[in-house]
């Protein structure tokens, strides 16, 4: 099915472009997803997600970050990472105004799960956030380096730098990764800035767990290298809300709903979501 594109205006006033895809009978819920670095709403790894949602009846909704994807914005860079809160507060916004009687669940993976965590924590009305290998730790580099960052966003803050993500650490699927090296819309750099930013979001969004009250689903694999697990067990370990799950996957990679294991995943998210809207 080929989706629905329209725009909305995002953090900075930026131009902002969002996906939704409909499914053929009047949708019970809706899932708003936000891709991960480099990533983007029509990214090759959404589309079995997307087909599952629809195919249990829910809308869905993907958007491009600032900077990312088709959405405007210099590649890879925020100057402030509120503005990417403020996309997705946009983005919900435009969501519940298509959908407002329907529950809605919020998904973000990677560093989407990270804005997504931090977003869930001022917006009670959520039905739910699922984390997919949610950014939640510090990136393992050398001591050095952090601080160098941080003089270099002082002074060059929109530097492009490489992080070197492998992507055959995403998923154990190796024609999907085919996908994903030949997907012309990723944009594999950030500036000095976003790392800055990131860096400072990681502490805070774990610092603040105890005030995300909704409920919450963490997915990891447990031989992900790019978000060790260790981030989300600390998080979660954190998180004041009653109604949490962390599902670790044994032996997974960075991108569960891509990798080889993704029918029980897709399985189980599906799941945990009907049991939240029973709740409703």
């Amino acid at each position: 099915m080929e989706p629905e594109t329209a725009t909305l205006v995002g953090g900075n006033s930026l131009t902002l472009v969002y996906q939704r895809w409909l499914p053929d009978e009047p949708a019970d819920a809706v899932v708003a997803y936000i891709p991960g670095v480099g990533g983007h709403s029509g990214q090759p790894t959404y589309r079995y997600l997307i087909d599952y949602l629809l195919g249990t009846g829910r809308a869905v909704y993907g958007l491009d970050l600032q900077g990312f994807g088709r959405s405007e914005g210099r590649r890879g860079h925020v100057e402030d990472w509120h503005n990417y809160i403020d996309d997705v507060a946009a983005f919900v916004a435009v969501v519940r105004q298509a959908h407002p009687e329907l529950p809605l669940f919020l998904f973000g993976q990677s560093l989407g799960g990270l804005i997504a965590l931090e977003y869930a924590m001022a917006d009670p009305l959520l039905a739910g956030v699922v984390a997919s290998a949610p950014s939640l730790a510090q990136p393992n580099v050398p001591a050095w380096m952090p601080p160098m960052v941080r003089a270099l966003a002082k002074v060059k803050p929109t530097l492009s730098v490489n992080p070197g993500l492998d992507l055959a650490a995403f998923t154990r699927d190796p024609f999907e990764v085919e996908k994903l090296k030949a997907d012309p819309l990723r944009h594999p750099k950030v500036t000095v800035r976003f790392a800055v930013e990131f860096e400072a979001a990681v502490e805070r969004v774990q610092t603040n767990a105890d005030r995300l009250l909704v409920p919450l689903l963490i997915i990891v694999g447990s031989d992900d290298v790019i978000t060790p697990p260790g981030g989300s067990q600390e998080f979660y370990d954190r998180v004041a809300a009653e109604d949490k799950t962390l599902t670790i996957y044994d032996g997974g990679y960075h991108q569960p709903i891509l990798d080889t294991n993704r029918d029980a995943v897709l399985s189980d998210i599906s799941d945990w979501i009907t049991d939240r809207q029973r709740r409703e």
